[in-house]
């Protein structure tokens, strides 16, 4: 087997598969916008935190926001996308759960012909949409509720609203001494030299801090979003003559990080068709990927597309959500209670992505009549709980490396070797539950290897590993 006959089987795959990989890419699209409008919902009001009565992209940047919609709803769009690419028997269980549903709501003669619309003639190029859209149609109150807890319990974990309501009752403070608890001057002078604040029922009556700090940031929410919280904040303290606050800023630069992501595709598209040349090389007993042999493309670009979005995404988060929360918590937690927050942020991430491809997974098993692979089985979750730490130890050394002043050479280094021993351990594990070893350990290795480095080095390519000592 050489790279050009791989290459054409893969132009081959890619050709016959055409309206389902674009199919896919449509949704992936839907499932992107969906997920950012998500993130524009406001979150429950709470008299304590003046930024919760604000949807997020009121309250950070325009740049954070097309960062966190990124991450977010990037990562739950390319999600979607793989679960999608090979959904044909999980989609099965859900057609039946709809035609269910459907035979219950029309006549008995009409049955036959909603088996025939809905199953037995159903287009396998629309399933990747018609995954996304029986979820709609008839889970679709569970899951947002299921991706609001996700999206809050990750923002709130990054103190990025903490920073918020810190920066504006710190700013309420100064007012309040300014003008010595005199709220209607206070009141008058802002009307004067911006507008006037309208008050949310919750603050009215009330004349403390939370109201001011709430005040602070309706006047300010346009500006944040053009100049970002510290700019924009300085500005309205030089207006009414107070003290400018003396708090940092974080640099981000759209451009690299779009680069970044781009230069990681290649890297792993690479990786994609290169890797399973080996397969002819390797010790027979040995379980490799062959994409012409008893594998599949929508296999091996699956396979790689998982353990991608569990490895890389929980790390990218901790890598942009780590310096955010020493930030918004550097007068309550130390560096290791930072990193414990974050990291069980990083652990919940990652199983929760694996946990889901165990149940297409498994759903496909069934489907096929296979009795070795089925969530009923623990090793199943062991599994995904061990692979679900890879993150969290790449965090750890990365740290620490940073923290001993390494270069980035030397830091993509070691941290990639520590990942791809991890991948090579968690497996070994893994086959320890099984009958007998098929050593895809060593794949795995590989696997573990390939995708820190690609991160690393498209990471470092670009700078964006700007994450300071702890100095």
């Amino acid at each position: 087997m050489t790279i050009f006959s791989l290459l054409w089987d893969l132009f081959g795959w890619l050709q016959s598969n055409f309206g389902k990989v674009v199919v896919t890419l449509g949704s992936c699209a839907i499932v992107y916008l969906l997920m950012v409008g998500l993130l524009r919902d406001k979150r429950k009001s709470d008299i304590r935190s003046p930024s919760s009565f604000f949807s997020l992209d009121e309250v950070v940047s325009a740049r954070w926001f097309t960062a966190i919609s990124f991450f977010f709803a990037g990562s739950l769009a390319i999600l979607y996308a793989a679960l999608a690419l090979n959904a044909g028997a999980f989609l099965t269980d859900i057609q039946h759960l709809l035609v269910d549903w459907l035979k219950q709501k029309f006549p008995a003669e009409s049955q036959a012909q909603i088996k025939k619309i809905f199953e037995d003639d159903f287009p396998s190029w629309l399933e990747p949409l018609s995954v996304l859209g029986f979820f709609l149609f008839l889970f679709a109150a569970k899951v947002r509720k299921i991706l609001v807890v996700c999206r809050d319990l990750i923002l709130n974990a990054s103190g990025l609203y903490k920073i918020l309501d810190e920066a504006a009752i710190d700013t309420a403070r100064e007012l309040q001494k300014k003008y010595r608890g005199d709220f209607d001057r206070l009141a008058a002078d802002l009307k004067k030299k911006f507008s006037e604040a309208p008050l949310p029922e919750l603050y009215a009556g009330n004349e403390g801090e939370m109201r001011i700090a709430y005040q602070v940031v309706w006047l300010n929410r346009k500006s944040i979003r053009e100049s970002g919280l510290v700019a924009s904040l300085d500005e309205f303290r030089k207006r009414l003559g107070i003290e400018v606050s003396d708090h940092g800023s974080f640099r981000l630069d759209l451009t690299h990080l779009a680069i970044a992501s781009v230069l990681f595709t290649i890297f792993m598209g690479v990786y994609v068709v290169v890797v399973p040349l080996f397969h002819s090389v390797v010790p027979s007993y040995l379980h490799w990927p062959n994409p012409v042999g008893q594998d599949t493309w929508f296999d091996v670009i699956r396979y790689v597309l998982k353990f991608t979005l569990g490895f890389v995404f929980p790390l990218m988060l901790a890598l942009n959500m780590y310096p955010v929360r020493r930030r918004a918590y550097r007068r309550e937690e130390n560096g290791l209670t930072a990193f414990a927050a974050v990291a069980a942020i990083q652990c919940i991430a990652a199983f929760i992505v694996f946990e889901l491809f165990n149940l297409v997974d498994a759903s496909i098993a069934a489907a096929q009549g296979q009795q070795d692979f089925s969530l009923a089985y623990a090793r199943i979750h062991i599994g995904a709980f061990l692979y679900s730490l890879v993150p969290i130890v790449a965090f750890g050394v990365f740290l620490k490396l940073r923290d001993l002043g390494a270069d980035i050479t030397l830091l993509a280094l070691i941290t990639s070797v520590a990942v791809g021993v991890s991948f090579g351990a968690c497996d070994l594990l893994y086959e320890c539950y099984l009958p007998s070893f098929d050593h895809f350990y060593w794949y795995q290795g590989v696997l573990g290897l390939a995708i820190s480095l690609a991160f690393f080095v498209s990471g470092s390519v670009t700078e964006q590993f700007g994450i300071p000592n702890r100095s």
